[in-house]
């Protein structure tokens, strides 16, 4: 349980407790970072909703330890002030893309920052759209890469993981077809789903709870 308030001052020394140091901050927002592994701070509040505490310490539990942003820190505020100098050049992020019940919409939220969130009609639209937001809320960085992970129901994945088997096979595949157009999809999202994608996962990428 996240003791309350929770501000970015006790988040950040935290971090730095860890060895994560930030390496682009826009005033709003710091963007810390250890060993490639990255999260966004917001600091436009001195006190954090009690979701998005909750979401950062969620984001790095699986590394850190459950309860990591409850645990003592030594960082000073100079030390915290010091390592925001150096903004980063471009932004690696986690993209989820799920679509609606009825297969009518796309949603996508980024993983690190789910206030960075979006829809559209296609896959390949909300992909677009993804890193217009992307890009729009990390407005001074060179380039936003957003890695994209699409989260399907069992059935769905069932039929995709058929049709991809190592070994091809026409009629496996018009049958995926078949089978994924009664569940729904498009025709233009079907040749999209049954590409190879490895970053696609089910359940591996999904909110805080």
């Amino acid at each position: 349980m996240i003791p309350m308030p929770v501000t970015r001052d006790r988040v950040e020394q935290r971090l730095a407790t860890h060895g994560y140091r930030a390496v682009r901050d826009t005033g709003d927002h710091a963007l810390y970072e250890r060993q490639g592994d990255r999260i966004v701070v917001p600091l436009h509040s001195q006190e954090l909703s009690p979701w998005s505490a909750r979401a950062i310490e969620w984001s790095l539990e699986a590394r850190l330890g459950r309860g990591w942003l409850t645990e003592p820190a030594d960082a000073s505020p100079a030390a915290r002030t010091s390592a925001r100098r150096h903004a980063l050049a471009s932004v690696r992020l986690n993209l989820v893309i799920r679509p609606e019940p009825d297969r009518s919409a796309w949603n996508a939220f980024v993983v690190e920052e789910p206030r960075i969130l979006t829809f559209g009609a296609s896959i390949a639209a909300v992909r677009r759209r993804a890193t217009d937001a992307a890009e729009a809320w990390f407005a001074d960085a060179a380039a936003v890469d957003l890695l994209s992970h699409l989260e399907l129901d069992a059935e769905s994945e069932r039929w995709i993981a058929d049709a991809n088997r190592p070994t091809p096979s026409p009629a496996r595949a018009t049958e995926a077809r078949r089978q994924l157009r009664l569940l729904g999809y498009a025709d233009a999202d079907i040749d999209d789903l049954l590409e190879e994608h490895p970053a696609r996962s089910s359940g591996a990428v999904s909110e805080p709870g």
